[in-house]
């Protein structure tokens, strides 16, 4: 989102407006051993998945923050090989430009030619 700030603010603003309560979430990773700061990555290592640093390849859990939202709460611990399959497995809805053919929610005149993040409907 660091990356798309006009988008970012067109769908607060689009919140504001139009809907009660939404968030975005972001991924706040960090490496202790490098000072990377993004996205730690989940690999497969012999069958099973771990976190690694994608900067300098850091795998002790002791040395690395990751935060992901679990079960509606944002969570900071390590989680079994089950959850960490199911986070692995996450698409990324990315703010992107909408042609206004692709709005879907009521209001979607009030956001012509504006940003929009793709998962997020105001008539769920």
């Amino acid at each position: 989102m660091q990356d798309n700030l006009e988008a970012v603010m067109s769908v607060l603003q689009f919140i504001y407006d139009n809907i009660m309560y939404a968030e975005l979430n972001t991924k706040t990773d960090y490496c202790q051993c490098c000072g990377y700061d993004g996205e730690i990555k989940i690999v497969e290592d012999d069958g099973k998945l771990v976190w690694e640093c994608p900067h300098c390849g850091n795998r002790d859990q002791n040395k690395l923050n990751v935060a992901r939202r679990t079960c509606g709460y944002i969570g900071t611990q390590f989680w079994n090989q089950g959850r960490t399959q199911e986070i692995k497995d996450r698409v990324c809805n990315p703010l992107r430009r909408f042609a206004p053919a692709e709005l879907s929610y009521p209001s979607a005149k009030k956001m012509q030619g504006k940003a929009a993040c793709s998962a997020f409907r105001s008539d769920l």
